[in-house]
């Protein structure tokens, strides 16, 4: 009995262990192509020697990224340090925002995602965050967040954060 071993790619892009399907047939021809005209081979086609075979092959790289909004909760006076997280896509990435604003007294660092800093300003704030990735083509994501900032904390008002909001 023949088989064939079929390979997937993992979300960190190695190949995960090998499935081995059993197969009795021939391939009669085996064509690789680069369909995303990004220099790397995308597409496998096989061409079996029977017009139904049981296993059919194609393996496809499908790009792809996700993307995560930062910690929602922080106080004025307080050091707040969180990121916008990518997970996918091809090293280096790039981190803006394209709407809205971070609270005053943040900064999104562009290559790591990281929003740090002290807010000044107390109030809810809406941003679009954005990443992009090195590839060819480019795999370009958007996330819309928002960070409430709660009043300076006292002695008195003992509020933390949960989630999203003060308690």
């Amino acid at each position: 009995e023949g088989h064939i071993y079929f390979f997937a790619q993992t979300e960190d892009k190695t190949l995960a262990e090998p499935e081995k399907i059993p197969y009795t047939g021939a391939v009669k021809s085996l064509q690789v192509l680069d369909i995303q005209g990004d220099g790397r081979d995308d597409l496998m086609l096989v061409n079996w020697d029977n017009i139904n075979p049981e296993v059919q092959l194609v393996f496809l790289e499908v790009p792809w990224m996700c993307l995560n909004c930062p910690s929602a909760c922080g106080f004025v006076g307080v050091p707040y340090n969180s990121s916008v997280q990518a997970t996918g896509g091809t090293a280096p990435l790039a981190f803006s925002i394209i709407a809205g604003s971070l609270p005053p007294g943040l900064t999104l660092n562009p290559s790591t995602g990281a929003i740090t800093g002290t807010p000044t300003t107390d109030g809810t704030f809406t941003f679009t965050a954005q990443v992009q990735d090195s590839s060819r083509p480019v795999i370009t994501k958007s996330i819309e967040c928002h960070i409430n900032i709660y009043p300076a904390p006292t002695a008195n008002n003992a509020e933390i954060c949960v989630g999203g909001s003060a308690t």
